[in-house]
């Protein structure tokens, strides 16, 4: 981005949780090397356009593209250049705010905006001391403005998952925040229903009206990769509260984040749609392709 230094420095991570000498989350802050801000902040050459481009022209199926959201990237970076810290935000707003606009007159699908601290504040209080929940809604709707006229756009919540490590020591509930997550301008909202538990899904089904509800059915912090009945019964659960036309089913999180191999991975994918599979056929529901559990592919009946 325009407005970072060209050479990246040994940078705290203000925004992890800290951790004592020797646990892998201090490994985490430690090796965090970023640019400073050193200049008024701009699009740059983010390349989100290309970016896609290159993926998109690999497969068929539809590619969604994920980006970071201003607070975070904000409290990632030491900065030479803004006096205030909400200045600095906004300015990180308004710049990935036209680089997406960029994204989405590219032909991008889907958006998803990464990790909003809405549902964060009753467990940390407010972004930077000053930023609170209505702050942040209206920071949301900044970055993605003018953009649903254009592509559809998610907005990707969960407890953190830095080297897959929980970093609260208690499950974490969305409830206190759920009103607030409501009025972002989104077409969906993500929640982990799978690590964090179901409690929230009655008031999540009663709170989000006007949006796709994405729920996760697997645990993207444990190399136990779920069983196919686990994850329908954690979908009809959802469906007492949610109606199917807008339930989408994901994980709770990403699993690329250093601490499992695409093996784990893969078989908890494979689940999730064996899974959801289970409930498709239950509703009269075309059931999704899996070729992993396709008898065809089997190395039991190769000749």
């Amino acid at each position: 981005m325009a407005g970072f230094s060209a050479s990246a420095e040994p940078s705290a991570l203000r925004v992890a949780t800290s951790a004592p000498r020797g646990h892998v989350l201090h490994d985490f802050v430690e090796a965090r090397v970023l640019p400073k801000i050193v200049g008024p902040i701009g699009p740059g050459n983010l390349q989100y356009a290309a970016m896609w481009k290159v993926a998109q022209r690999l497969t068929r199926k539809p590619v969604k593209f994920g980006t970071i959201l201003p607070e975070l990237l904000a409290a990632s970076v030491d900065d030479e250049y803004y006096k205030d810290l909400v200045e600095r935000v906004w300015a990180i707003s308004d710049a990935l705010n036209r680089e997406l606009h960029d994204l989405a007159d590219a032909g991008c699908p889907v958006i998803q905006m990464e990790e909003p601290q809405i549902h964060m504040v009753p467990v940390r209080g407010k972004t930077f001391g000053k930023l609170d929940t209505g702050d942040l809604v209206q920071l949301f709707n900044n970055t993605v403005k003018g953009l649903r006229d254009k592509t559809e756009i998610w907005c990707h919540t969960c407890w953190g998952n830095p080297s897959q490590q929980r970093i609260f020591r208690d499950v974490q509930s969305y409830r206190p925040t759920l009103a607030a997550l409501s009025r972002v301008d989104t077409d969906a909202i993500t929640f982990e229903t799978c690590s964090s538990g179901t409690g929230d899904l009655e008031a999540i089904g009663e709170t989000i009206k006007d949006k796709k509800i994405v729920i996760g059915v697997i645990d993207h912090h444990t190399l136990q990769v779920e069983r196919p009945d686990q994850v329908a019964d954690l979908i009809r659960e959802a469906l007492k509260y949610i109606p199917p036309d807008r339930l989408i089913i994901s994980s709770d999180c990403g699993m690329g984040r250093e601490g499992m191999s695409r093996r784990h991975a893969t078989y908890k994918m494979v689940a999730m749609v064996l899974g959801t599979n289970i409930v498709r056929k239950e509703l009269g529901l075309t059931e999704a392709e899996c070729l992993a559990a396709d008898p065809r592919f089997s190395l039991a009946t190769a000749r």
